[in-house]
C-alpha cells in the first residue's frame, strides 16, 4: 500500500550506529507538484539522450573510446574532473550549439509553460534542467561542462519556446491542421513539444502494457544521532530528499 502523499508518515530506522531517523514530512509544492512528478519522466528522456550521444559517432558526440568507457571509478573521477574545469568555449558543430540546444531548451519551457508557470519560472526550470540535470549531471560524466551550452539552452530555448507556443497556437485555432493536414498538424504540435508528448506516450504504453506506475516526492527528515566519547549527548541534523515509489496499478 502506497502512503498517501503531503502526509507525516512513521520511518524509524533505530542504530546504535545511524541514530534515529524521526517520521519523514512529505512536502506539498501545490501547483509546483505536478512538474515535480514529471521531473522523473524528464529525467529519464534526459538519460535516453546522453545514452543516444554515447553510441553516437565521436564526430558527433565529440567522446573518443577513452571517455566513453563504463567504469564506476572511472566515472566518478571523470565527472570531478570535468565539474571543476568547466565551463569551457567547446568545439561542436554550429547547429548542435545554437539549434539543437536550444531545442532542448524549448522543450523544458514549452512544458512548463502548459501547466500554466509564468514565464519567469519556466525560463527558471529550463535554465535548472539544463545546468544542473545534464551539463554539470549526466553530460559532466563524458566531457567539461560548456559556456555556448549553459548560455543558449536557457535562453534560446525562452526565444525558441515563444516561437512554438505562438505557432501552436495557431494550429489549434485552424482545427489542429497545417496545410489541411491534421496528420501534419499532430506532427508538427509533438515536434513543438516534444517533453509532453514523449511523456504522454510514455505513460499510455505503460498503462497497456506494464501497469508500472510511480509517484514521486520531496521530502525533509530529521536525524538525531548519540555522541561517543568524553561528552555525551545527541546531536541533530536535518536533511531533504527525494524519492521515488514504485509499485504496480
Amino acid at each position: 500500500e502506497i502512503p498517501p502523499r503531503h502526509t507525516l508518515y512513521a520511518d524509524y530506522m533505530k542504530s546504535d550506529l545511524e541514530g534515529i531517523f524521526h517520521p519523514k514530512e512529505i512536502l506539498d509544492y501545490g501547483r509546483y507538484q505536478p512538474l515535480a512528478n514529471d521531473s522523473v519522466g524528464i529525467t529519464l528522456l534526459v538519460l535516453g539522450t546522453v545514452g543516444v550521444l554515447w553510441l553516437a559517432p565521436e564526430s558527433i558526440s565529440k567522446w573518443d573510446e577513452d571517455e566513453k568507457e563504463i567504469d564506476i571509478n572511472k566515472l566518478k573521477r571523470r565527472w570531478k574532473d570535468h565539474t571543476r574545469d568547466g565551463p569551457v568555449w567547446d568545439n561542436d558543430e554550429w547547429w548542435i550549439n545554437y539549434i539543437g540546444h536550444p531545442y532542448f531548451g524549448a522543450g523544458y519551457y514549452c512544458h512548463t509553460r502548459h501547466m500554466e508557470l509564468s514565464r519567469l519560472e519556466s525560463f527558471a526550470y529550463a535554465t535548472f534542467m539544463s545546468t544542473s540535470l545534464y551539463e554539470y549531471g549526466f553530460e559532466a560524466f563524458f566531457e567539461i561542462p560548456s559556456t555556448q551550452d549553459l548560455i543558449f539552452t536557457p535562453i534560446g530555448g525562452v526565444l525558441m519556446g515563444e516561437l512554438f507556443l505562438l505557432a501552436e497556437r495557431r494550429i489549434k485555432k485552424n482545427k489542429n491542421r497545417v496545410l489541411g493536414s491534421l496528420r501534419l498538424g499532430n506532427f508538427c504540435r509533438s515536434m513543438m513539444d516534444p517533453v509532453g508528448y514523449s511523456l504522454k506516450h510514455f505513460r499510455g504504453l505503460n498503462d497497456e502494457y506494464s501497469k508500472i506506475a510511480y509517484r514521486s516526492r520531496y521530502y525533509t527528515e530529521q536525524r538525531t544521532t548519540p555522541k561517543h566519547g568524553p561528552e555525551y549527548g545527541f546531536e541533530k541534523d536535518y536533511r531533504y530528499g527525494f524519492e521515488i515509489i514504485v509499485y504496480r496499478k
